[in-house]
């Protein structure tokens, strides 16, 4: 494809058409690596399929959940993805062996997990009824409960924490005295490591914004978010942005840098974006690779993706796509696509379809309707002096020696650690 043959005048960047449909997966939640060659899905069944995005085909499936599976996330080098799932644990996987390393078994049902963007020993669990957890796993294998663990560490202020622990003791008091299991309910905490790793950020439902320091999750700064209470909140790889679904039926984006100000001060959004015509609530969202744009996938029955331009706030493209929900959304941080999960757990690939206008580059270019007979020229193979010469000095560039071996570092990679990066083997077998 020649750049020089496309419009200028329309996005090269925002796909814009389905063009493939993965169904062997039965996706709940997705996640690509860095460089964007595997995708990560979560299935209904419990089994975490990874997915070669060059062939859109199935390469690994790890078994080890017993229920539907609620958040991915992969290492920085692509190594190692630690899931978890309404089993009420949290799995770390190492994918040369194809095996499991660890199984942490939580006192509720863990919604969110996350890996240290730097150092892969830490990580951090969301419950859904409870206070979120920084867990160092280093060294650690096999099954256990996270009760057991000493390297766990609540992350909210001490009497939040006291708070907590009186909660969850009571939940479990009655949740055996009704011979049942602590049933799942609205998260209340998203915590996220800051850029560095050198701070946790926290959100709560109401809105509360805390950092924490990494070292002693010390509180250092509380911050107000407008709305009226979060649903969810989406993290860019850079950690520079990020996006809060509000109660309101708002999405407003915020610039980390707003959050090292007066802490006295309401946090401003940088942009914001509502659905004008049939105000229908945000199901899920995600930053696009570049970081240019923001996808919102509408709640309710229909398949319908908004990209919003983050710059200006204006809406860039709406995708639509087959009669069924949106359950998770993602954008290859490499290429111009993007993954959206429907309700029946296919996955759907949207790609830009691109259009070449071949007589804006050459005005005498013209579009042949039918096939014509060639007239040649009476001199258009005759002998013309300079053609060996032209034809030595294209030789000569021919020759010139191209780097096939050396890697580069990708401007809008998100982690120092470029090199080092673990590409599977791609077997197919066939589908499972």
């Amino acid at each position: 494809m020649n750049k020089l043959l496309l419009n200028p005048f329309e996005s090269q960047t925002v796909p814009e058409v389905m063009t493939e449909r993965i169904s062997e997966c039965y996706g709940n939640c997705l996640a690509f690596n860095r460089t964007g060659n595997l995708l990560a899905v979560g299935s209904f069944y419990g089994i975490v399929v990874i997915v070669d995005f060059d062939t859109y085909g199935p390469v690994v499936q790890l078994q080890g959940h017993e229920e539907v599976i609620l958040s991915l996330c992969w290492s920085f080098n692509s190594f190692s993805v630690l899931s978890c799932g309404k089993d009420r644990t949290v799995r770390l996987w190492y994918l040369p062996d194809q095996k499991e390393l660890l199984c942490l078994r939580t006192p509720s049902v863990p919604c969110h997990v996350e890996f240290h963007p730097k150092n892969t020993e830490y990580c951090i669990i969301d419950l859904s009824q409870h206070l979120s957890l920084l867990v160092n796993i280093q060294g650690l294998q096999g099954d256990m409960s996270v009760d057991e663990l000493t390297s766990v560490v609540k992350i909210g202020a001490p009497k939040e924490v006291e708070d907590e622990e009186r909660k969850l003791k009571d939940s479990l008091d009655d949740s055996r005295k009704q011979m049942g299991t602590v049933s799942k309910s609205p998260q209340e905490h998203f915590c996220f490591f800051a850029k560095d790793g050198e701070e946790i950020v926290r959100f709560d439902t109401s809105g509360t914004i805390t950092c924490f320091s990494f070292e002693g999750l010390q509180p250092l700064r509380v911050y107000s978010l407008p709305g009226k209470g979060i649903r969810q909140v989406v993290m860019e790889r850079r950690r520079n942005m990020f996006a809060v679904i509000s109660h309101d039926r708002y999405i407003r984006v915020f610039s980390f840098a707003s959050l090292l100000g007066d802490s006295d001060k309401p946090v401003t959004p940088v942009a914001q974006f509502t659905d004008i015509v049939g105000r229908s609530q945000w199901s899920c969202a995600c930053f696009s690779g570049h970081y240019e744009y923001l996808l919102c996938g509408l709640k309710g029955s229909e398949h319908k993706i908004l990209v919003w331009r983050i710059e200006d706030g204006q809406l860039e493209k709406t995708l639509e796509g087959p009669k069924e929900s949106i359950l998770d959304l993602a954008w290859n941080p490499r290429r111009n696509t993007i993954v959206s999960c429907g309700g029946s757990g296919s996955l759907y690939v949207w790609t830009k379809d691109y259009t070449e206008n071949w007589s804006a580059f050459a005005p005498e270019f013209t579009e042949l309707e039918e096939n014509e007979e060639y007239v040649e020229r009476e001199d258009e193979f005759d002998f013309i002096d300079g053609i060996l010469k032209d034809k030595a000095e294209s030789s000569d560039d021919e020759k010139q020696p191209v780097d096939i071996v050396s890697s580069f570092t990708d401007a809008y990679s998100d982690s120092p650690c470029d090199g080092n990066e673990f590409c599977m083997s791609v077997i197919i077998n066939g589908k499972f």
